[in-house]
């Protein structure tokens, strides 16, 4: 009979001769690979260690299960923790291995993520187009494009300001009112003021629809709730100081039906009465930019409570502003148009009841 040849398995660096110099120098991954390579099983037959080569024909399974079955034969005593600690290496590396594949799944539909990518962030513009003047839309979806098209609309930030500094410009004012969006705007504050169409930001939202429908309710019953009447010049003077839009249901001169749509400091002298109601009562639509116009005196006026945000958007001249009970601080024009300060609450003093805040709660 033909005598085996011995040799050395090398683990951790060191010739093994026996059982206990391989527990000596036990390493995972040297015994793994020696495992799998057939070394270990030739060098446990040729030192006629049968039972623990019998062992060696029992392990199935990955690298991980036989790491683990390699420790468990030749490391009897490795507590659980031990046992943990040796197959990290193999997790680590199935994972990558995975990780491998699914980046070589992702390249292989590169363009169709791409594609998929812009296409979200264009929906999302087509639908800011239809909602632009919904605030309650307009401020998660702003955070939705941050969150996840940050870089797509640096790109585009000139054309998306463009896109909607006129047509929507509530669009540009929610992202003034959001910290992550504000530093990312096309303009700066103060050319953003300067391209503000303030008049068409108060404009109530209003449908010729809904002012139809409204005259034609009017006709039928002119006892309709929320419709005022103006019975003389002194009436007419103090409505044309509140420059609200509001829609004339009729000129008693010609006995017609009006409905004209307009500020009431467009109003001329008239007939009276006059009949007009404010177009946010008729309207559906929200008007989220508010204003305020009131003489207060010498007094602060609270208008917004603390804890609420507000956005400023224009205070006429000789006006003052602070946030809610903050005593001492005097906001004058100059600290505030062209700056979209966002203050916590809102209290406010003015001698000129025509004089117009605009505001936006965010």
């Amino acid at each position: 009979m033909t005598k085996a040849i011995k040799f050395n398995l090398i683990l951790d660096g060191n010739p093994v001769r026996n059982l206990d110099e391989l527990r000596n120098n036990f390493n995972v991954e040297d015994i793994l690979e020696s495992y799998r390579n057939g070394s270990l099983k030739r060098w446990l037959d040729t030192r006629d260690l049968a039972n623990e080569s019998a062992e060696l024909d029992r392990i199935s399974g990955d690298d991980i299960n036989a790491a683990l079955e390699l420790c468990r034969i030749f490391q009897a005593d490795c507590t659980k923790e031990q046992l943990k600690q040796a197959a990290y290496p193999f997790e680590f590396r199935q994972k990558e291995a995975a990780q491998l594949q699914q980046y070589k799944d992702f390249k292989k539909q590169n363009n169709e993520i791409i594609n998929a990518y812009h296409d979200s962030y264009d929906k999302l513009l087509l639908e800011l187009d239809e909602k632009g003047s919904d605030y309650s839309y307009v401020k998660p979806a702003l955070a939705w494009l941050y969150e996840n098209h940050p870089a797509l609309y640096q790109i585009d930030a000139e054309a998306f300001y463009g896109r909607y500094i006129k047509k929507h410009p509530l669009v540009i004012l929610a992202m003034l009112a959001n910290k992550d969006m504000r530093p990312l705007l096309a303009r700066s504050p103060d050319k953003i003021y300067s391209d503000l169409d303030f008049m068409q930001l108060i404009k109530s939202h209003i449908l010729k629809s809904e002012v139809d429908a409204f005259l034609d309710k009017w006709k039928a019953d002119k006892e309709q709730p929320g419709v005022s009447v103006i019975k003389n010049l002194k009436e007419c003077a103090s409505l044309i100081e509140k420059n609200i839009l509001m829609l004339i249901l009729n000129y008693p001169s010609n006995k017609e039906d009006n409905g004209t749509i307009l500020y009431s400091s467009m109003l001329n002298k008239t007939a009276y009465p006059l009949a007009y109601i404010p177009c946010e009562n008729i309207s559906s639509k929200k008007n989220y930019v508010k204003t305020f116009a009131d003489e207060t005196q010498t007094h602060w006026k609270d208008i917004i409570p603390k804890g609420k945000r507000v956005l400023i958007i224009k205070m006429e001249s000789g006006n003052l502003l602070r946030n809610c009970g903050n005593h001492g601080e005097e906001l004058k024009e100059e600290d505030v148009n062209g700056k979209f300060l966002i203050l916590n609450g809102m209290e406010y003093k003015s001698n000129n009841a025509s004089d117009q805040l605009i505001y936006m709660e965010v």
